[in-house]
C-alpha cells in the first residue's frame, strides 16, 4: 500500500494519475508499492517474468539488448514521469521481459500489479490513452535509433551522442560503446582520433568536450 506522501509524488510526476476517478486512485493506492533500488542494480533481466506496471519518480532505467557476443545496444532510458513500453508489451502480451533494464541513478517509483493496469486499461479512457500514447512517443524513437544505426557513419554517431550527453561526458568506452551498438574497440579508436584533431579531451571515465563548435563539423556529412 502506498503512504499519501508516495501517491501525491507520482501523481505530480502523472498527470494521468491525477485524472483518475476516486474510485480508481483508492485502488492505485491500495494495490501499488514503493520501489526503490540504488545505481546499478537490475530492474529486469532477459527472460524475467513480467507482473507490474511502474511509474518512475526520480532516477533513470537504461533499457538494452545483448547480442550472444555481449555487445550492448541501448535501445531508450525511462526518466522521471515515464514508464517502460517494453513493461507494457511484456503485459500485454503476456511474455517474459526480452530486453534488460539497469537502474542509473537511485531508482524511486511506484508499480501496480498486473491485475490492476488491466483494470485501469479497462476502466479509464484516459489511462487507456496514456499507454497508447507510451507506445506512440518510444516507437518514434525506435524508428529513429533504426535510421542512425542502419544510414549513419559511426564517427558522427559517436559525435551527435557526445555533443547530446556533454559538455562533460562521465562513461567509459564500453558504457559509450553500449549506447551505440558497436564495440568498445572501435569507440576507443573513434576517441582517440576524435582528441587528436583537439575535438575532445580524454580522461579516466571522462570525455570533456572542448568547443562543441568543432565537434560538428563531424556532423557535418549528414
Amino acid at each position: 500500500m502506498l503512504n499519501p506522501e508516495s501517491l501525491e509524488r507520482a501523481r505530480a510526476s502523472f498527470p494521468v494519475l491525477g485524472r483518475l476517478e476516486p474510485e480508481l486512485v483508492d485502488h492505485v493506492q491500495t494495490g501499488g508499492q514503493e520501489v526503490q533500488m540504488p545505481a546499478r542494480s537490475w530492474l529486469f533481466r532477459l527472460g524475467d517474468r513480467c507482473d507490474g506496471f511502474g511509474f518512475v519518480i526520480d532516477g533513470c532505467v537504461r533499457v538494452s539488448i545483448s547480442s550472444e557476443s555481449g555487445r550492448e545496444l541501448v535501445l531508450y532510458r525511462v526518466r522521471p514521469g515515464q514508464s517502460c513500453t517494453v513493461t507494457v508489451s511484456c503485459l500485454v502480451n503476456k511474455r517474459p521481459y526480452p530486453a534488460e533494464g539497469m537502474v542509473e541513478g537511485h531508482l524511486e517509483a511506484i508499480s501496480i500489479p498486473r491485475a490492476l493496469f488491466n483494470d485501469l486499461v479497462e476502466r479509464s479512457p484516459g489511462f487507456r490513452q496514456f499507454v497508447l500514447e507510451i507506445f506512440s512517443t518510444r516507437l518514434n524513437h525506435l524508428m529513429e535509433l533504426v535510421n542512425e544505426v542502419a544510414f549513419n557513419k559511426l564517427d558522427q554517431r559517436l559525435a551527435s551522442r557526445l555533443l547530446e550527453l556533454g559538455p562533460v561526458v562521465s562513461m567509459t568506452h564500453q558504457e559509450l560503446a553500449g549506447e551505440l551498438g558497436t564495440s568498445r574497440e572501435i569507440v576507443s579508436r573513434l576517441l582517440e582520433n576524435f582528441a587528436d584533431q583537439g575535438l575532445v579531451t580524454l580522461g579516466r571515465k571522462r570525455i570533456a568536450i572542448d568547443d562543441p563548435s568543432l565537434i560538428e563539423r563531424v556532423l557535418g556529412g549528414r
